[in-house]
């Protein structure tokens, strides 16, 4: 016996929740029997109906439209529970919602104590200093120009220092207690770090230099271009800074054109 599993709204015992109605299954079987006659002959024929099937024929109407009523009974039944299941998986979803937006709040909250238990903030300034000098990039990568095939192509970078020591202020202390840590310079010639309009690359230069105190310094100064305006620059801006230091150079990189090499050679 094949069995169809429609819905009715029955409440199991002892409880009023919408939830928790049940399904009640009714045999195909059944109701193919309560179906009644079901006039095959007047169906392929064009006969009138004798008075006894006109009877059945009425009241085999009258069941079916009861039965109609309590598909619609059952139907308004169903999206009733339908409404009411909807509701409380909206009040469900806004619960859902509200307990993941905590648990990512509580997550981070434990994220954060976490890091305030990180051993970094721990370490000697001996340690970071040791750090601190890897992220150093001297002297400055260079490659074969492309296009002029007795000169290089530059690749010069800020240097990590300067970010480094705004971190924090055990971080501050570190970078400015060890001269080692600035004593590596390169100097990138260009228009733009040497024109008469714009100081800041000049200024930080000389900040580098200072925070060298009087530690051995190794210097690399090269050109952009072959040749540019810069040569004309590099006397009046560079001279009194490569002078205040030239007792300490250690080491020199020189990659510029033949023309400033004979200022270079009078420091």
């Amino acid at each position: 016996m094949m069995l169809s599993h429609t819905w009715s709204p029955r409440v199991c015992s002892g409880c009023g929740c919408p939830n928790h109605y049940s399904p009640s299954t009714t045999s195909c079987e059944e109701e193919t029997a309560d179906a009644g006659p079901t006039f095959h002959n007047l169906l392929r024929s064009n006969d009138p109906p004798s008075p006894f099937e006109e009877r059945e024929l009425r009241d085999s109407m009258s069941i079916g439209e009861a039965h109609v009523t309590a598909i619609d009974d059952h139907v308004a039944a169903l999206k009733e529970l339908q409404r009411a299941l909807s509701s409380q998986l909206a009040l469900i979803g806004a619960e859902l919602e509200g307990v993941e937006s905590e648990r990512g709040k509580v997550v981070a909250r434990i994220a954060e104590h976490k890091r305030l238990l990180s051993p970094v903030r721990r370490l000697p300034p001996e340690i970071l200093f040791k750090i601190f000098l890897g992220t150093i990039t001297f002297p400055m990568p260079r490659t074969q120009s492309l296009r002029d095939e007795d000169w290089w192509d530059f690749h010069p970078s800020e240097s990590a220092l300067w970010s480094t020591e705004l971190v924090c202020k055990s971080w501050r202390r570190a970078v400015l207690n060890f001269p080692e840590l600035w004593s590596m310079i390169n100097v990138f010639l260009s228009d733009d770090n040497f024109s008469l309009s714009n100081f800041r690359y000049v200024r930080r230069l000389g900040r580098q230099v200072a925070r060298t105190r009087c530690h051995p310094l190794s210097i690399l100064i090269c050109a952009g271009s072959r040749p540019g305006k810069s040569d004309k620059l590099l006397l009046p801006q560079l001279s009194p800074l490569l002078f205040t230091m030239q007792d300490r150079i250690q080491s020199l990189y020189l990659y510029l054109p033949a023309a400033m090499f004979t200022f270079v050679a009078t420091l």
